[in-house]
């Protein structure tokens, strides 16, 4: 092969790449990524590109690793409401960034939602060899930097209609810990629970049931005892307060069951006896609540415990008091909350 056949192979190698390279330019549609984070109250992002591709009229969503444009979606939980952000970069290679608010998390992902397709169609390429178009000399991202509740509509587009009601979620959770005791029983005992929680079933509350059992030991003038707990616990929580996934609860709680005190055999006690008795005690306690996965979240959980039923447990040796349950004592617990799809 002779030069002048080799030079002109290496014109249609540019030609081929050039091809390739402005076929995407030329194309009437704007292929973007996604990368979204929102709380879990919110909707997901599966869900939220699908309402953007609903929206944007030539938007089109790339999962693998074709040329796209990168659009960050990031929601996240502030005083009174909610707090949005939408990033990326636009023709002129200059960082866009958008902020908008709303009170609650689906009002304020249907404004992000049409800030974000508006977006989309506003980085669109233009064709330069579509008949009859001129391609203007710059394209410019609408502005919209803060969301109201009643926006006034900006034509072309409709106006967004906000949601006759606030959007939440109810779910399910169940769950499982260990827990510490100083009400309960003598010192410091040692527990461990289950629960089944009802959470935001109108605003952001929680209500659980659950039970409990645990155990600890006791020495009184050389003898020993071991007592038990064994209770069903009922909490509330009206409100919960957050900082991104993170979530602190104020909750209140009752708790119901019986306590077993058994001596145990020694020199002195041929015989020992198993008392029991009716345990009835409310609290008050904090539980701090941070997410591991989507679904699975640990759970922390401490404050105080009053016994409204305070019985004596006693050797005969004569008559001696071995536990008799304190004013106020401590109850703390740590454990996992599976979300139930």
């Amino acid at each position: 092969m002779g030069p002048r056949m080799r030079r002109r192979g290496s014109k249609f190698g540019v030609l081929a790449a050039c091809s390739l390279w402005c076929a995407p330019l030329s194309a009437d549609d704007s292929p973007f990524r996604l990368a979204y984070r929102a709380p879990r109250e919110c909707p997901d992002a599966a869900e939220f590109a699908r309402l953007v591709l609903g929206r944007s009229e030539h938007g089109r969503l790339v999962t693998d690793q074709s040329l796209a444009r990168s659009m960050t979606v990031t929601i996240r939980r502030d005083q009174g409401g909610y707090a949005g952000t939408l990033e990326f970069f636009d023709l002129d290679a200059e960082s866009v960034v958008r902020e908008l608010r709303a009170p609650t998390c689906r009002a304020l992902a249907e404004a992000l939602v049409l800030v974000t397709a508006l977006a989309i169609d506003a980085q669109l390429p233009p064709d330069a060899g579509a008949p009859g178009l001129e391609a203007p000399d710059e394209y410019l991202a609408p502005s919209l930097t803060r969301f109201a509740p009643e926006p006034a509509p900006a034509p072309p587009r409709p106006a967004v209609v906000a949601p006759s009601q606030p959007a939440r979620r109810a779910y399910w959770v169940v769950g499982a810990g260990g827990r510490l005791d100083t009400a309960a029983v003598p010192g410091v005992g040692w527990g461990l629970g289950g629960f089944v929680e009802a959470a935001r079933l109108v605003a952001d509350e929680r209500l659980r049931l659950g039970v409990s059992w645990g155990t600890a030991g006791a020495t009184k003038d050389r003898e020993h005892a071991r007592f038990d707990w064994l209770k069903a616990v009922a909490s509330g929580c009206p409100l919960a307060l957050g900082v991104d996934a993170v979530e602190l609860l104020p909750c209140a709680s009752l708790e119901v069951g019986g306590l077993v005190g058994q001596g145990q055999k020694s020199t002195r006690i041929q015989s020992p006896e198993t008392n029991s008795a009716p345990w009835v005690a409310v609290g008050l306690f904090a539980r701090l609540r941070a997410p591991l996965t989507r679904s699975v979240d640990l759970e922390l959980e401490a404050g105080p415990l009053v016994p409204l039923t305070r019985p004596e447990f006693e050797f005969h040796l004569p008559d001696l008091l071995v536990f008799r349950p304190p004013a106020v004592g401590l109850s703390a617990g740590l454990g996992l909350g599976f979300e139930l799809p």
